[in-house]
């Protein structure tokens, strides 16, 4: 295909042929640094915008290294709280479990000249005392038994259990007497048998 100019040539200059099917060649600018001008300015926008951005991330995680600290600090608060309910709790129930135990109308000075009159000769006790078990009130009483033969410990301290089950003034108010853990040393050559007797409240 032929191109045919129809411009009016100027005068004094004449036409530049351009060869079919070519487009003209533009020319570079004089001053190349130009060319990077735009370039410099894209990374100097996103330098900018990385800058705001490490600072955020920065800003974020002091934020939330102090929140998990106030976290932290709250946690032990709350188990102090916890800690002092659960006391306040048992407190009460201790409170609660004595004072039932002293409405029920027991001859308590009855039952303690039970518990010494009926102990066995080789028996000697070591405390009394009133104690909760699971939701069972015991009276609890410790003592040791001496012999020379472990068979004769044994059967005092069965002996006095029975005794106290049996004993109509003292029975009255508990279930049963139940021997508990029994635990022998020796002290020279005479043994000793540790024993706890539970005597469970009505």
């Amino acid at each position: 295909m032929a191109i045919i100019n129809l411009l009016p040539q100027l005068p004094g200059k004449t036409r530049s042929k351009t060869p079919a099917g070519k487009l003209p060649k533009f020319s570079l600018p004089k001053n190349k640094l130009l060319l990077f001008v735009p370039v410099a300015v894209i990374f100097a926008i996103a330098g900018i915008k990385l800058l705001a951005l490490s600072h955020l991330v920065m800003t974020k995680e002091a934020t939330r290294v102090s929140l998990q600290k106030k976290v932290d600090s709250l946690q032990g608060v709350y188990k102090e709280i916890k800690d002092l309910s659960d006391k306040k709790t048992q407190a009460q129930g201790e409170v609660s479990f004595f004072e039932s135990a002293y409405k029920n109308n027991i001859a308590w000075s009855e039952k303690l000249e039970s518990i010494n009159r009926l102990i066995p000769q080789q028996i000697w006790l070591t405390s009394i005392s009133l104690e909760r078990q699971g939701n069972g009130r015991n009276l609890v009483i410790r003592g040791i038994s001496t012999s020379f033969i472990e068979a004769e410990m044994i059967s005092s301290i069965t002996q006095y259990a029975d005794r106290l089950e049996k004993e109509s003034s003292f029975g009255k108010n508990f279930e049963d007497v139940k021997v508990g853990q029994l635990q022998t040393e020796k002290r020279g050559t005479l043994n000793i048998m540790n024993f706890v007797l539970y005597c469970k409240l009505r």
